[in-house]
């Protein structure tokens, strides 16, 4: 029943949502027809990536028409995946909303700055507002790892300073969001992230300070930035065009960094009130410039009924070999994985799989996902394992997993 869907509500993912349009897989498709007479709720569509733009719209379409569906598509940044023509917008008078929205400005410097000068143009920011919590993101763990130990001489008994990124266990990444959203904490907050912060962390910050980026993810970042409306645009976001000299600076779509500076380009400052103009205009460059040959392919593909090269060239995400690996970081992990091991050794998978469903909620609290070249452990059961002695050599208590070098994932 569960991996058919058969249930008048399903709450699922995106990978495995497309997984069952575009694949070839029995696993996948046992769930297509459930599909049939829905109403379908895609949150976040500017996640979609650009390529398939063209191949999701045919096959929504398509299977709306045929199969009695609704689709209905939830963004703050609609992108361009179907025309005007081919949808209806459900909220009248949108665009009065978006006016209404006075919270943030971008201040926009798209002049190409050193990492170190803008360390300097961050530190002065952040001096001469000694009186605001202040979240500075970058686009690569090395430089967010870098900011924070570089203004480490701010940790105060005034002011605490906060390092996000996946490589910490999200045990403790919870414990540092729940602290930087405390009111009861009157301490200043300064938090260095990565692109983490844009996903679904809510947290309310005064001033952002932000490495450039594609515009969706600069609007997901300004989301962070007096989320409360404390008052009219309070809420100020600095945005710089940070190149990396001997780093690597952004693991961003080049494409998709081009069409960002073409729409900002000779703007100072833009109220959010303008975001959605701003929004429109990036998505019109990206429509107009970029290739539907993927797409194409893969519908030629679908028509062929070449079903099984369908499922090896569509990718949501793209494919990276990572592993994922336990971190035994307290005694409660070194419970949990004592407990898991007494399960994995249980001889009726059934009974192991609902043993394990029991603490599966707890044991996730521990575990990151690494790239496999840079996992030294061994897999026990399907998992890497850093024990509490190894800690040292693998796990940082601060920037998380430990690669090499002194590098860490982010």
């Amino acid at each position: 029943l569960f991996r058919s869907w058969n249930s008048q509500i399903v709450v699922t993912t995106f990978m495995q949502f497309f997984t069952t349009i575009f694949s070839n897989r029995n696993n996948q498709l046992i769930k297509f027809q459930s599909l049939a007479n829905s109403i379908v709720l895609l949150d976040e569509v500017q996640a979609i990536p650009y390529k398939y733009w063209l191949a999701i719209n045919n096959m929504l379409k398509v299977m709306a028409d045929t199969l009695n569906i609704y689709f209905v598509l939830l963004t703050a940044t609609q992108p361009l995946i179907f025309n005007k023509d081919e949808i209806t917008e459900l909220v009248p008078g949108y665009r009065d909303y978006f006016k209404q929205f006075k919270r943030t400005k971008l201040h926009v410097n798209l002049d190409e700055i050193s990492f170190e000068d803008f360390l300097h143009e961050a530190e002065d920011l952040i001096n001469k507002n000694e009186d605001k919590n202040i979240l500075v993101v970058l686009n690569t763990v090395r430089m967010v790892q870098e900011t924070f130990k570089y203004f480490g001489y701010m940790e105060s008994e005034n002011t605490k300073l906060y390092f996000l990124s996946t490589g910490i266990i999200p045990k403790e990444r919870k414990n540092r969001i729940s602290e930087i959203k405390d009111k009861e904490n009157r301490k200043r907050k300064i938090v260095f992230s990565t692109q983490l912060i844009e996903a679904g962390v809510d947290i309310d910050m005064d001033i952002v300070i932000r490495a450039l980026s594609p515009i969706d993810s600069i609007n997901q970042t300004s989301g962070r930035c007096n989320r409360e409306y404390e008052e009219e645009y309070a809420g100020d976001v600095y945005v710089y065009n940070v190149v990396g000299n001997n780093r690597k600076a952004s693991i961003y779509d080049g494409f998709l960094m081009e069409r960002t500076k073409e729409v900002l380009e000779g703007k100072k400052i833009v109220y959010e009130e303008d975001y959605l103009e701003l929004n429109e205009a990036y998505y019109n460059a990206v429509s107009k410039y970029m290739s539907r040959d993927i797409s194409r392919k893969l519908l030629n593909m679908i028509n062929n009924l070449e079903f099984e090269n369908v499922e090896k060239n569509f990718r949501l995400i793209e494919a990276q070999d990572k592993v994922s690996v336990f971190i035994e970081a307290d005694d409660k992990a070194h419970k949990l994985w004592c407990q898991f091991k007494n399960i994995m050794s249980k001889k009726d998978p059934i009974e192991r799989r609902e043993e394990f469903y029991k603490i599966k909620n707890e044991f996730y609290e521990y575990v990151i996902t690494v790239f496999r070249i840079y996992a030294r452990e061994d897999a026990e059961y399907n998992i890497r394992y850093v024990s509490k002695e190894a800690l040292n050599k693998s796990y940082n208590n601060t920037y998380g997993y430990i690669l090499e070098e002194g590098d860490v994932i982010f």
